[in-house]
This record gives structure tokens, sequence and C-alpha cells, in this order.
């Protein structure tokens, strides 16, 4: 079996941003708080998914379609002092230029929107470090029972 489509989505995502010119290779699917980004690993990547809805538009029991809507995050890490805010625009535009390049994730999903953008600081770090938030609206489709087959 399969993966859920949500994760082999999360995974399409991050292979698109991997290695991007900024960040690297430094692109992870969501590490847990036990795990924080290193400052030596900056600038990176983090993506994970989440706020998932789900609706029935077709079928009988058994049988039935639906279409899912999940907020894919993607999280951009940067330390230092100056022009930051340069550097997290650069890594947005990036990232962008790759997942726009490919907004059905090789068809796992029907389409791949960035709903928005914010920047903050990471006050608990040790150094400077700075984070902007993307988060994409994707719309995949599946059957009842089968969790791991994105529907075209």
């Amino acid at each position: 079996m399969a993966n859920h489509v949500r994760t082999q989505i999360r995974d399409a995502a991050l292979a698109l941003i991997d290695s991007l010119t900024t960040t690297g290779a430094r692109a992870y699917a969501g590490r847990p708080e036990t795990r924080p980004l290193q400052p030596s690993e900056l600038p990176a990547l983090l993506v994970h998914t989440n706020d998932v809805e789900s609706e029935e538009v077709s079928g009988t029991r058994g049988s039935r379609r639906f279409v899912h809507l999940c907020d894919v995050v993607i999280e951009g890490y940067a330390k230092g002092t100056g022009d930051i805010d340069a550097t997290l625009d650069t890594i947005e535009k990036e990232v962008r230029a790759a997942l726009e390049a490919d907004p059905t994730l090789g068809g796992l999903c029907k389409d791949l929107i960035c709903t928005g953008a914010n920047k903050d600081n990471e006050a608990e770090a040790e150094q400077p470090s700075w984070r902007i938030r993307m988060t994409w609206r994707c719309e995949y489709h599946t059957r009842e029972g089968v969790p791991d087959a994105a529907l075209a």
C-alpha cells in the first residue's frame, strides 16, 4: 500500500523545493519540536500539511468520491542581522517559482495555490533567526476507502 495522498503531496512539494539556490539541500519534511533546526542548518525549508477539510461530492456508499482541501505549509528559515527581509523574499520567490511550475504536483492534486505568507522572528533562537511562513491551498480527490490513491 502506498503512503496517504497527503504524505505523497508533502513529499512531492519537498522534492520540488529541495536544492533551491538560497536554501540548498536543506529542505525537510516537518521536524518535531524536539529536533529544531540548528543555526548551522540555515537557511532551510520545512514542509508540513495540516487543516484538512473533506466533502463527499458523488457516489454511493462504497464508491463515494471525496474532495479534500488541505494546507501545505512551507516555512523558510534564515539567520542574520542584515537585510533579512531580502533573504526571506528571495526564499519565497524561489519556492513560488518551483511550486507554480507544477501546480498539480505531478498529478497528485487538482491545484495548489499560495494563499498567503507572513514573516516573523524566532525569539527563542540562539542567534537572530527569522521565518517566512507560506501557506498553499491544495485540492485533491480520493475514493472512499482508498486514501492512498489520488483521483485524476
